[in-house]
């Protein structure tokens, strides 16, 4: 569970300079940087050998100093209650990165690779023969050497590219890399001549949505975004979007403007209304709160990132529920890739693994491994044995953060199909393909969260059997009033007031072949 751990933090990090760089509005200046400089340098090594054209983003973490650790503390107690697993919020995700000796943590990212699970590097210069006890510590499934630099990653093709790397000059990004040294935490993104030059030719104009005008106010205009994290008390956070001259950093900060008022108005959460919309007061906060100062050709924003961390998660997430049901929403929509992912695969739909007599070994949920970013868990369970096997059993306790849910024991998942015959998950049928759903895949049921007192072992063939006439009891014990999160077969996910249901409506949406005609709530 340590690598979804640690994306996770990764991203929360990032994601104090994403709220600045999408809703700030700039403003005029105001005072000067008093921003404490440190004393002693930090000493950060060349990344030349692992640079190309296609270099865009640099994402480091001072891993190795306390200071750091302190600060994914701090943001971690900023979630809100069942964010994360309560065992799991005992242990710092970056500290078992440190007590290995890695100093500096590192992502580079091409433009390619940014839906991808991450490459991580470490610099190590002579300490090849540890890579593998490395690799094993931090529970990724591959590692490459190149030259002084280990890459690991979850999956060995994503190492592929790295294999017969071509480096090349970037003295935009080392420049950054050198400037930004003394920062707990810092993302930079630079595109080289190469990348400008082809968007200019790719698209030499901006959409009119944003103010139209030639893409050379982005390709000549914008020199590099840089946010960083410092260690003062504060842990004051810097996005820095420096320009090429003064004309081109006010053009930038017009621009910077209208696409922040933008994305007020689009549907980005919450079943098509917009997230920031739907919490008026937080937005008015961001708007507040996130203010640039014109410093030479740069624009520069400043803030606590704790306290403004704190003040918005506060006006985002008012109650668990919230944070919740986004969560179960996420981890919805990626089983149900990856369960489509399994049929284009094999041709039928990913059911309980039996033996030749027909007895279930194993649930769906392990065949599912290889198409969650899991292919290293997969490979140490035995298909031919049961769950509780001597093999298996001990994996029971390596349950994958995406069939985790707040208050339920580590093992055990509420995430469940519908089982049962005509259902989506039929023991009568076990070779089901998506044409067996006459009905229609987005009007048959593929995911549900249970009750947790339903909860069971997420290696065992078990999962939510309806019995009887009444299956709506069962489905809604212990949360008359809340709204369920279900997973549709197509992959779209759900939030339904519980109200919304009666025994015949949620019998239909269950069943894939019963000819029944639903009105969705």
């Amino acid at each position: 569970m340590r690598f979804s751990w640690l994306r996770s933090t990764l991203l929360l990090l990032m994601g104090l300079g994403a709220l600045v760089a999408l809703v700030a509005i700039p403003r005029a200046e105001t005072r000067a940087d008093d921003t404490a400089p440190s004393a002693k340098p930090v000493a950060l090594p060349s990344l030349a050998a692992v640079l190309n054209d296609d270099s865009l983003i640099i994402v480091r973490v001072a891993t190795g100093n306390p200071q750091t650790l302190a600060l994914v503390k701090e943001l971690l107690q900023l979630l809100p209650p069942g964010a994360v697993p309560p065992d799991e919020l005992q242990v710092n995700p970056l500290q078992f990165i440190a007590d290995a000796g890695i100093d500096q943590l590192y992502l580079v990212l091409s433009p390619l690779q940014l839906t991808d699970s991450p490459v991580f590097l470490v610099h190590r210069p002579g300490k090849a023969d540890q890579d593998a006890t490395l690799r094993e510590k931090m529970r990724l499934g591959a590692a490459l050497r190149v030259g002084d630099w280990l890459l690991l990653g979850m999956k060995a093709e994503q190492l592929t590219p790295y294999r017969n790397f071509m480096s090349s000059l970037r003295p935009d990004l080392e420049k950054a890399h050198a400037e930004t040294r003394d920062a707990l935490v810092s993302v930079i993104i630079s595109a080289s001549p190469t990348v400008r030059t082809v968007f200019e030719q790719i698209s030499p104009e901006m959409p009119q949505i944003v103010g139209g005008g030639p893409i050379t106010t982005l390709t000549k205009g914008l020199e590099s975004i840089r946010l960083t994290i410092a260690s003062d008390p504060a842990r004051t956070a810097t996005l820095t979007i420096a320009a090429t001259s003064p004309e081109a950093r006010d053009q930038l900060g017009k621009l910077i403007s209208t696409v922040g008022q933008l994305l007020l108005m689009q549907d980005l959460l919450d079943n098509g209304k917009p997230f920031l919309q739907a919490n008026p007061k937080a937005a008015l906060l961001l708007m507040a709160t996130l203010q640039f100062k014109r410093q030479g050709n740069s624009l520069v924003l400043q803030l606590p990132a704790i306290q403004s961390a704190a003040r918005v998660m506060k006006e985002l997430f008012p109650t668990d529920t919230t944070l919740s049901n986004t969560r179960i929403v996420n981890h919805f929509k990626q089983i149900a890739l990856a369960y489509h992912s399994f049929h284009d695969v094999y041709g039928v739909a990913a059911s309980n693994l039996t033996d030749k007599a027909g007895k279930p070994l194993l649930s769906w949920r392990v065949l599912m491994l290889p198409y969650l970013e899991q292919q290293a868990l997969y490979n140490q369970f035995k298909l031919d044995e049961p769950w509780d096997s001597p093999n298996n059993k001990p994996l029971i306790e390596k349950m994958p953060e995406i069939f985790a849910s707040p208050g339920v024991p580590n093992g055990k998942t509420i995430i469940q199909r519908p089982t049962g015959k005509s259902l989506g998950l039929d023991p009568t049928k076990p070779r089901l393909s998506l044409r067996d759903f006459t009905d229609g895949t987005s009007n048959t049921i593929l995911l549900v969260e249970m009750p947790k007192d339903q909860a069971v072992i997420w290696t065992k063939p078990d999962d939510w059997t309806p019995t009887g006439n009444d299956w709506l009891t069962g489905f809604l014990k212990g949360r008359p009033d809340s709204r369920i999160v279900i997973g549709m077969t197509d992959g779209s996910v759900r939030r339904l007031p519980s109200k919304s249901f009666t025994n015949d409506i949620l019998k239909a949406m269950l069943t894939r072949n019963g000819g029944e005609v639903v009105d969705l709530p």
